[in-house]
């Protein structure tokens, strides 16, 4: 069986493969990306002057890269994994170039509607197009519901045409596609706030200030900038030439492994072998002992997570890959998780990993992070272990806290090949260090 990593959700991504010189960190001429980084980040500080000086700044930062010049051959693309903040808005393109933008304003400016949110996908190809997502709750007080059909929208106080084309998606959410949200965006993306007004009379202000700059850096990213297909910098150009989609990346996972007999026991004898690494790691171990866990990792070793630190509703631990019959050979483990500039992590691959999950069915490490109890912010990621090493297959995070806390954009997914089960043999844990 193959199943992709991370979350269920909208995960259907598809993109142009690349010849490996490109889209990946620390390919190609570093100063280049560097720079390229540089002036998305002068984009950043100054999307909250303005949509019209948004625009300016990004159009001018793209002719410099010589994205505009169809004359010409094509540029590199926008190096990928990338996140990014402007203005209001976030966004967040994969290793296969799909994209996801969301309205995230540090403020909530939606009242009376609760948890009103926007986003917007974009998948890349010459074939693809945008879809919308809007969806929001009553007031805590209003026990009616919302009905979110016929919308009514309102661009800067002047009323935009009715669009039929919305539909439901379920969960308090509709959505826009095709040609109808791409129409849609190209009216909007140069205001400063569109008002929304369900069919039942509640409403919704949401923040236009840095959509500009998103649509313009997914462009960047899918190659579509001065082409039809364009959402920030439309053009002439064709977009036939845009590479097609592809599949996610494929990773093995290790067959399963025979059960671990003895759990608890390794459990304890771990935790007295790594009291020097608690102490140092600054762990405060009363009351975590309960979250601790073991699981099986091979025939031969298991995995151990000892609790270092609980909060209000997550605690991190520190794993360690145990020889089942020898605990004394306990190392710990260090997990794969690249930098990425804008992003902040709770993990740096050696330390803490916070809600730390190991499902051996899967062969699939997961740890979740969020920044605050409502889990509008945070990072999810998924190792799959293939018999040697973990390798990264599934990360998603947001670092300000706002907007939809149902998703984060997607930074990298992959595909997961399932692991057979390995022969139903278990062996025993040493009860106690030498």
């Amino acid at each position: 069986m193959i199943g992709r990593a991370g979350a269920p959700g909208r995960q259907g991504s598809l993109a142009p493969a690349g010849d490996g010189s490109e889209g990946r960190h620390g390919a190609g001429d570093e100063g280049h990306v560097l720079w390229r980084v540089r002036t998305f980040a002068e984009i950043a500080r100054g999307a909250r002057r303005g949509p019209t000086v948004v625009v300016a700044i990004v159009a001018a930062a793209l002719l410099t890269l010589g994205i505009s010049d169809r004359s010409r051959a094509a540029p590199p693309l926008q190096a990928v994994p990338v996140y990014r903040e402007f203005g209001d808005w976030i966004v967040g393109c994969d290793e296969t170039r799909r994209c996801m933008a969301k309205l995230a304003p540090d403020d909530d400016r939606s009242a009376p509607l609760d948890q009103a949110h926007l986003t917007i996908w974009m998948d890349p190809g010459p074939q693809a197009e945008p879809e919308l997502v809007f969806g929001a709750a009553p007031p805590d007080d209003d026990a009616r519901g919302i009905a979110l059909l016929p919308l009514r929208l309102r661009l800067d106080g002047v009323a935009l045409p009715s669009d039929a084309a919305w539909e439901d998606a379920g969960s308090g959410e509709i959505r826009l596609r095709g040609e109808a949200a791409r129409a849609l965006l190209g009216r909007v993306r140069d205001g400063s706030a569109v008002t929304v007004a369900p069919a039942d009379g509640h409403g919704a202000t949401l923040s236009l200030q840095g959509l500009a700059a998103t649509l313009l850096l997914v462009d960047a990213v899918q190659g579509r900038v001065g082409t039809v297909s364009a959402l920030g910098q439309p053009g002439p150009g064709s977009a036939a030439g845009l590479a097609p989609p592809v599949l996610e990346p494929v990773l093995r996972a290790a067959p399963v492994p025979p059960p671990l007999v003895g759990g608890a026991d390794l459990v304890r004898t771990v935790a007295r072998i790594a009291a020097p690494a608690r102490r140092a790691a600054g762990c405060d171990t009363a009351g975590n002992g309960d979250a601790s866990w073991a699981q099986p990792l091979t025939g031969a070793e298991a995995l151990v997570a000892l609790a270092c630190d609980s909060g209000a509703y997550q605690t991190g631990f520190l794993l360690f890959r145990v020889p089942r019959n020898r605990p004394a050979g306990a190392v710990p483990l260090r997990l794969p998780v690249p930098p990425l500039a804008g992003l902040g992590s709770d993990t740096d691959g050696g330390g803490t990993l916070m809600g730390a999950s190991f499902d051996p069915a899967r062969g699939v490490l997961s740890s979740r992070s969020v920044g605050r109890g409502l889990g509008d912010c945070g990072e999810q990621l998924d190792w799959v272990f293939d018999g040697r090493r973990f390798q990264l297959a599934f990360r998603a995070a947001q670092e300000r806290c706002g907007g939809n806390t149902a998703e984060w954009p997607i930074l990298l997914r992959s595909l997961i090949v399932a692991p057979k089960a390995a022969a139903p043999k278990a062996a025993a844990p040493g009860a106690s260090a030498p």
